[in-house]
């Protein structure tokens, strides 16, 4: 079989076309960082990253919710402290009281003081949330 000038030079030309896409393409992945521009060039790939993306994603989302519920917690555990603190001081003012070791209005402060005590409580208990943001919001 005789190989003609003309089927060398078409071969020549389709090989450097084809070296000259490759060049091509290595470039643009060389200065977009990426390595595929769309999905069709490798959907494999394109579904890994994806997967990886959303795993990344979620597991900010957990970063997220882990500081929110580190916050609630620190709230809970103020509240619930400052509440220990005033049933104490409200306990020492009762004993007081029933001692018999106090005059009738030293009684009658003391039971206004108590009484100040459970008020401030309740309201400090149900102060809002501080949280940075809930996690339904930053799932969407």
């Amino acid at each position: 079989m005789r190989i003609s000038n003309q089927l060398m030079i078409n071969n020549f030309l389709f090989n450097l076309r084809r070296i000259s896409e490759d060049i091509d393409t290595s470039n643009r992945k060389l200065s977009t960082g990426l390595k595929f521009s769309r999905p069709s060039e490798a959907p494999i790939d394109m579904s890994l990253s994806l997967t990886l993306s959303e795993k990344i994603d979620l597991t900010d989302q957990f970063g997220r919710n882990a500081a929110d519920g580190q916050t609630l917690m620190d709230f809970v555990d103020i509240t619930l402290s400052g509440a220990t603190e005033d049933a104490q001081a409200a306990r020492t003012l009762i004993l007081q009281g029933i001692n018999g070791a106090l005059s009738e209005d030293d009684r009658e402060g003391s039971a206004r003081r108590s009484t100040s005590f459970w008020k401030t409580s309740r309201c400090s208990a149900t102060q809002p949330s501080t949280t940075s943001t809930s996690s339904r919001d930053t799932a969407r």
